[in-house]
């Protein structure tokens, strides 16, 4: 593959991953696109010069107890073990070309590691995600908190495997760091001059809201708020501004006093408004979200959950297989292990508010 192609496709890839500014993880790329396209060369260079690899062999089931038969060992555990198949649901992100492309590449990955074929679904809604976990036409999913505690407390179709990983966001700057982490928090931010320098002073203002499900735009700030004294619905004027470049805006033009907006939805507008940042200042930032969250079906086997994760992870990982698959797809820079104690707070932050999963 000759240079001047390499750099094509590297500006085209680029281009993809500017569309996906408009998401709530789109903060975060904002600082990596230029590191993505340079891990993307070197990933085509050293592809390019080195042969086709053969078809590895199947791997090796999990090993079963010493002196108990495998078939006898599950059935007494009523586990499920996938035999031939194992069938993955998520939506992926808008604004790539070919989504499917990237889904096989991630398939092929997960299929040398796990032995066995890999069928990727990519869903339009979140809702087809969870309708395939509660009936088990799959056996993995890729879901939002909410959609999790759904899924594990309200019809036991799931448990937690994998929580996605990203960059962290420096509170100071708004920008992202080399740090990954499984959380992402929610920010209020007002204009740099604006009387309001307490959540005390947020009383009787006007303040954007993306949707009641939003989490980082409506539940986590508002159950924040109250916990600080605030009620809400009652002490705020609440304005739905759908679009949180839109919301930042309208802190800017003085249609409202305050945005609720992931952090740090400014970026987003940095590049019409450089002095965005400078304009204006973060009153709350609230306690971690969980981030994207992998689920197994419930009854999966204990061993082929461990044998699961370690694949997702290896692939995922800067330098995996799948590594960039799964960026464009997901945004999802890795995953680690998941425990359900990780998700207390979502459980009762989303609790009557609106953005309880599949409702």
């Amino acid at each position: 593959m000759t240079m001047t192609r390499n750099r094509t496709i590297i500006a085209l890839l680029a281009g993809r991953l500017a569309l996906r500014l408009s998401r709530r993880n789109a903060a975060r790329q904002f600082g990596r696109q230029i590191a993505v396209c340079l891990l993307l060369a070197a990933a085509m260079f050293a592809a390019g010069c080195q042969p086709e690899p053969s078809a590895p062999p199947p791997a090796p089931a999990p090993p079963a107890t010493p002196n108990e038969p495998r078939q006898e060992q599950d059935k007494d555990a009523e586990s499920f073990v996938p035999d031939k198949e194992l069938r993955l649901h998520f939506v992926a992100q808008d604004g790539l070309e070919k989504p499917e492309d990237e889904a096989k590449k991630l398939a092929d990955a997960l299929e040398a590691k796990l032995g066995l074929r890999v069928k990727i679904t990519l869903a339009d809604r979140k809702a087809d995600v969870i309708k395939a976990m509660e009936s088990k036409q799959a056996e993995l999913a890729i879901v939002p908190p909410e959609d999790y505690v759904y899924l594990h407390d309200e019809k036991q179709a799931a448990s937690p495997l994998l929580l996605a990983l990203d960059y962290r966001i420096e509170d100071e700057t708004g920008e992202a760091t080399t740090e990954l982490v499984a959380s992402h928090k929610a920010v209020i931010v007002v204009k740099a001059d604006s009387p309001v320098r307490t959540v005390a002073a947020l009383k009787g203002r006007t303040i954007a809201w993306q949707t009641v499900s939003s989490l980082t735009g409506y539940v986590w700030p508002a159950n924040e708020l109250k916990r600080q004294g605030i009620d809400p619905e009652r002490d705020l004027t609440g304005i739905e501004i759908k679009g949180h470049d839109r919301a930042v805006m309208a802190v800017l033009n003085d249609q409202v006093d305050a945005a609720a907006v992931f952090q740090d939805a400014r970026a987003l507008i940095a590049g019409r408004i450089p002095d965005v940042f400078d304009r204006t200042r973060v009153l709350l930032y609230t306690a971690p979200i969980p981030n994207d969250v992998v689920v197994v079906r419930s009854d999966m086997d204990d061993a082929w959950k461990r044998r699961i994760a370690a694949a997702l992870i290896d692939v995922s990982a800067t330098g995996g297989e799948a590594h960039f698959p799964v960026y464009l797809l997901l945004s999802h820079l890795g995953y680690k292990a998941a425990s359900d104690a990780a998700f207390a707070t979502v459980r009762e932050y989303t609790k009557g508010s609106g953005a309880d999963g599949a409702k």
